[in-house]
């Protein structure tokens, strides 16, 4: 019984050890979230999302919103209003950081 235990609790921080992190934040304006910055946990069939949006004309400033995504689809359109960007990514922990480069409009 104990060694059953024993195998539980180290299949529990495997688990935890190999989940991928994802910053989470509904808002942010040039650069800056407008609320508490959060950490999610991707679960079966997640991964990091950023989405970010320029207006036009770009004037520097932009939106953008980072969270744990299901079936997550990277989108680049660009539309009469400005250009939506969208990344997804699983390759380690916090890839969905905002202070990543990306492509300018």
């Amino acid at each position: 019984m104990e060694n059953l235990l024993k195998l539980c609790l180290f299949l529990l921080c495997m688990e935890i050890a190999v989940a991928l992190e994802c910053l989470q934040c509904s808002g942010y304006k040039n650069g800056i979230c407008e609320h508490k910055v959060k950490q999610c946990i991707a679960k079966t069939g997640e991964s990091c999302m950023i989405t970010r949006l320029w207006t036009w004309p770009h004037n520097g400033k932009y939106f953008a919103e980072s969270k744990c995504m299901k079936d997550c689809q990277e989108e680049n359109e660009y539309t009469p209003r400005g250009r939506i960007l969208t990344i997804c990514c699983d390759y380690y922990d916090f890839c969905n950081e905002f202070r990543w480069p990306v492509p300018m409009p």
